[in-house]
């Protein structure tokens, strides 16, 4: 396993794959929080149909270390002040205790629902994506995708992406009254801020120059879905501009997905 963070005094522990996967929008609010926390990474490569898991890994499952995850990860362990620590599964599940426990669901009742709204939003985009990406298909020759995939990815990102931007700003204006602030509930950044920035971020990695976003290698195509969306574009670029935010992005590990 690789440990990227070493400070003693950690309070947070992630386990997760030498990926970004869904464990990244937690290392974003890990980012954020400010405090020190470990990264602990099993290898993973990619492989004909998806991927080889580390040995490691698969006995430490089998040990049931990742049992509150029901075998799977991310895991979240938390140290408390007098050193007990609890551990949470679900990367959903610890991206909100996350939120709550650094004050990022909004102000009000009124504003933690909204939050939560945007995010869920945000999920339902995502689950569309797959879904196209696992298009039944049969391959070329040459083992890239055949015709019925590159068809769903076409019809994905001339219709269906800047629709999904167009209605997830739709739901975002109806839950969230705009205001001042470029941050889209209330007057503050929240965990719907992170879940949107995850989204339809297009940063690019320093060692390989390609696209590390949620949609891998689609910058230009990201750029121009979610173009006409003035609040989602502005909360983008805010939350891509935090200090904390640029030095993950500049110290994180240059992986494949």
């Amino acid at each position: 396993m690789r440990r990227l963070s070493t400070t003693a005094a950690a309070r947070y522990t992630l386990t997760y794959f030498n990926s970004r996967g869904a464990a990244e929008p937690i290392r974003l609010l890990l980012a954020l929080s400010g405090e020190p926390w470990h990264d602990i990474r099993y290898p993973m490569a990619a492989a004909r149909g998806g991927f080889t898991l580390a040995k490691q890994f698969l006995k430490d499952r089998e040990a049931g270390a990742f049992a509150v995850n029901m075998g799977s990860l991310p895991v979240l362990d938390v140290r408390g002040p007098s050193g007990d620590v609890q551990r949470l599964g679900q990367s959903h599940a610890i991206a909100r205790f996350l939120a709550r426990s650094h004050e990022l669901m909004g102000s009000t009742p009124e504003e933690a629902a909204a939050v939560d709204l945007l995010y869920e939003c945000v999920r339902d985009i995502k689950t569309r994506w797959f879904r196209v990406k696992a298009t039944k298909d049969a391959p070329d020759n040459d083992g890239e995708a055949g015709a019925a995939r590159r068809d769903a990815k076409r019809r994905w990102w001339t219709s269906q992406m800047p629709e999904a931007c167009e209605q997830l700003e739709g739901a975002l204006l109806a839950a969230s009254p705009a205001s001042e602030s470029p941050w889209l509930v209330g007057d503050a950044l929240s965990l719907a801020d992170v879940a949107v920035y995850h989204l339809l971020s297009t940063p690019t990695s320093v060692a390989s120059g390609s696209c590390v976003g949620f949609f891998d290698g689609e910058a230009e195509r990201v750029r121009a879905a979610s173009a006409p969306c003035s609040r989602l574009s502005a909360s983008v670029h805010a939350f891509g501009a935090l200090p904390a935010v640029r030095e993950w992005e500049r110290r994180r590990p240059d992986t494949f997905s």
